[in-house]
């Protein structure tokens, strides 16, 4: 995108897998965000119309060009659970945990990445960053053919008739398809879950 106005030069790029996460970016840049908040911003959007692959609940490893020429790393990948039995896993699973299951789930590590990420310099408030994904959630989105695919393959047979799968994937009994409108209104409940969704970003 470049823009040019009597009060502006800019000109940015990014890139996502779905058209409506790369305008949320975009137009996070021309709400005078930078690359932290477009990003964000654009990661936001896809847990709505492409958690098969961006969730909510999982983990987010990113590369920060600083400034100053420096390259900084934010792994914000899952840990497992100070409780876990490290010693009853192995004696249950073996050297490969399952797929499935509570012994197969780490400590979400996404949102404490965005978090992180910004306090590398982020401009825009929460709001205003995750305005798109709040609004795309709840108006709805079509069936990105990706996410049909994905639902329909036999691999998640397992989770058919699960109540959180079949209420978000499976409504009315039918998996969702390419091109059906796909709205979750519990996703747009995120503001009342932030103690000051309009502050500035802390800098820590």
């Amino acid at each position: 995108m470049s823009t040019h106005s009597p009060s502006m030069s800019f000109t940015g790029a990014l890139a996502t897998p779905h058209a409506l996460a790369t305008e949320a970016g975009m137009c996070a840049y021309r709400d005078g965000g930078n690359a932290i908040d477009a990003a964000i911003a654009a990661a936001a959007v896809l847990t709505v119309v492409y958690p098969h692959n961006v969730a909510l609940g999982g983990d987010l490893i990113a590369l920060v060009h600083t400034p100053n020429g420096e390259v900084r790393c934010v792994n914000a990948s899952g840990w497992a659970g100070s409780a876990v039995d490290i010693v009853g896993l192995r004696a249950t699973h073996g050297r490969w945990l399952p797929t499935r299951g509570a012994d197969s789930v780490t400590v979400p590590g996404g949102l404490r990445g965005w978090e992180a990420l910004r306090r590398f310099g982020a401009r825009l408030t929460w709001d205003q960053t995750l305005r798109a994904a709040e609004s795309t959630a709840r108006d709805g989105a079509p069936v990105a053919p990706s996410l049909a695919s994905h639902i329909s393959d036999p691999e998640n047979a397992d989770l058919f008739g699960t109540e959180d799968f079949d209420r978000v994937f499976r409504p009315a009994g039918r998996s969702l398809r390419k091109g059906d409108d796909f709205a979750q209104p519990a996703k747009d409940n995120s503001p009342s879950a932030r103690s000051n969704p309009s502050a500035p970003p802390d800098r820590r």
